[in-house]
């Protein structure tokens, strides 16, 4: 995460902590109900109305009334307001990876460990002994966590200091069997380094990792090329208009077969003009070429809006 855009979530995730405090202060005693509190007030603010005044009714026919164009599978659909605001299919594809053996889950890039504390309220009764690792660069983000984690003592949660970049999985050496995710952390990453899968392999025991993150268009031969090539001729920090229109300069000046839309171009600038990652696709890939991993599934563009869709992704390491 460049310093930049650390500073940014130092900030967000202060004001987190904040309202987490507030909600404390005013009685709530169930970490659940805060988090659920939370995304229903950034799913507010990300839908409400640049007007500061207005009708009730005006507001939510607005909100109703407004379509969005999206990705299913890698197909265009349009879909009602508000339907990205969830992660149900990730959820699901998680707890169909959860084995008996399994004896901890680890969230890289956490945040304020909403995932964890959502996942935990689910499996509860059906796995009281499981553990839970909440792995995240920022302090205030783990702040939040402790906070929330404090409600609820029963939940075997520990949080550490991470870094993509600089990743240290001693945290792992009392885990025998260690189911593994990210949810749309590894964006933040312009370039995950080796060391990110090496250790995790370098670990004694069961390793499955899952990945929900608008990587799709890096499965693209042409995409990447695309990419590369604005990169070399413009170079960094471009706006994501910017990029879109080298993007499509790069599609004029050769042909592909193929062709490739508008609408294709439009996650690759997203991601160039954030500086969002560039290589989960293809260092998973070079991995499994030299059997170190084993892809499990990976469902490019699964889903999410037209600029950001999210690609779902398991590996393991075999023979474990």
């Amino acid at each position: 995460m460049a310093g930049e855009s650390a500073r940014h979530y130092e900030d967000f995730w202060g004001d987190i902590l904040g309202f987490i405090r507030r909600r404390v202060a005013a009685g709530e005693r169930d970490p659940l109900p805060i988090v659920n509190q939370i995304e229903a007030r950034g799913k507010l603010r990300r839908h409400r109305s640049d007007r500061a005044s207005g009708a009730l009714p005006s507001r939510v026919g607005e909100f109703l009334n407004t379509g969005h164009k999206a990705l299913s599978y890698g197909r265009e659909i349009m879909v009602p307001p508000g339907t990205f605001e969830t992660e149900i299919i990730f959820h699901d594809a998680l707890q169909h990876l959860i084995e008996a053996d399994t004896d901890v889950i680890v969230e890289f890039g956490a945040g304020y460990g909403r995932n964890l504390f959502w996942l935990e309220s689910i499996l509860r009764h059906e796995r009281p002994e499981m553990h839970y690792i909440a792995c995240e660069l920022t302090g205030a983000g783990r702040d939040c966590a402790r906070e929330l984690a404090a409600l609820r003592p029963e939940m075997k949660l520990e949080i550490v200091p991470f870094d993509f970049r600089n990743p240290d999985y001693g945290f792992l050496s009392a885990h025998a069997s260690v189911l593994g995710f990210s949810l749309a952390a590894i964006e933040q990453v312009t370039f995950l380094p080796e060391t990110f899968f090496s250790g995790l392999l370098a670990h004694g025991g069961k390793v499955v990792v899952a990945h929900y993150e608008p990587v799709g268009w890096q499965n693209d031969a042409t995409l990447r090329r695309f990419a590369r090539n604005v990169i070399e001729t413009c170079g960094e920090g471009l706006s994501e208009r910017d990029c879109f229109e080298a993007l499509k300069q790069q599609r004029t000046n050769g042909s592909s077969q193929p062709p490739v839309s508008d609408d294709a171009l439009l996650a690759p600038a997203l991601a160039l003009s954030r500086g969002w990652n560039r290589n989960l696709v293809s260092s998973l890939s070079t991995l499994q070429s030299s059997g170190a991993v084993e892809i499990l599934f990976f469902k490019p563009n699964i889903w999410g809006g037209v600029r950001c869709p999210l690609s779902l992704i398991g590996w393991r390491a075999p023979n474990r």
